[in-house]
């Protein structure tokens, strides 16, 4: 695996391509090599809490040490239950699991309730 080298600026983490051009707007993996990452459109790490991702629409959810929410049900930082696709998204609309429909909020994707 190709390693992308970082800088720390002013608090903020930022990514490197080997060719040294800055990854903006994507998902790679966090220096352990296991957990993902969001670097936004500026190129910085999302770090700590709720953020939207640069497509203005999309919510995720990043810990202190950069790492993404993901592939679940858990609880947003307002105590409310969301689901996190793979890609640290938050689902809004309806999700199905199995037999199951569940109805997320359309704006911040908490949960509003299930169907069969």
């Amino acid at each position: 695996m190709v390693r992308n080298s970082r800088i720390e600026y002013e608090g903020s983490m930022y990514y490197f391509k080997s060719d040294g051009t800055p990854m903006k707007d994507r998902l790679t993996y966090h220096p352990d090599g296991e957990h993902i990452i969001y670097l936004d459109a500026n190129g910085a790490m999302e770090q700590q809490g709720l953020f939207r991702f640069a497509n203005g629409r999309d919510l995720g959810y990043a810990n202190a040490d950069g790492t993404l929410m993901h592939s679940g049900f858990s609880y947003e930082p307002y105590e409310r239950i969301v689901f996190f696709h793979w890609n640290g998204m938050i689902a809004r609309g309806l999700i199905l699991d199995g037999n199951i429909y569940y109805n997320m909020d359309g704006a911040d994707g908490h949960y509003l309730g299930q169907f069969r």
